[in-house]
């Protein structure tokens, strides 16, 4: 998993890559966005819609820690 923060476009990208050469079953990366709510404070939102840090740690390490495959 690469995580890639691009504080000026105030954006979270996210990608997975391949394990040991296993290209099939990568999972979709996606971007999130970050606003600040108060000084040092910043929530995520997903499609214009906010997360709970719960839901953004679901969202981001869900595909790393129950791959589909295992997930039958």
């Amino acid at each position: 998993m690469v995580l890639t923060a691009d504080f000026a476009a105030q954006t979270v990208r996210y990608d997975y890559g391949p394990i040991a050469g296993k290209s099939a079953g990568i999972p979709e990366g996606g971007i999130l966005s970050m606003r600040e709510r108060r000084p040092g404070e910043v929530e995520f939102y997903s499609s214009d819609e906010q997360l709970t840090p719960d839901e953004t740690r679901q969202v981001v390490l869900e595909p790393v820690l129950l791959p589909p495959q295992l997930a039958a």
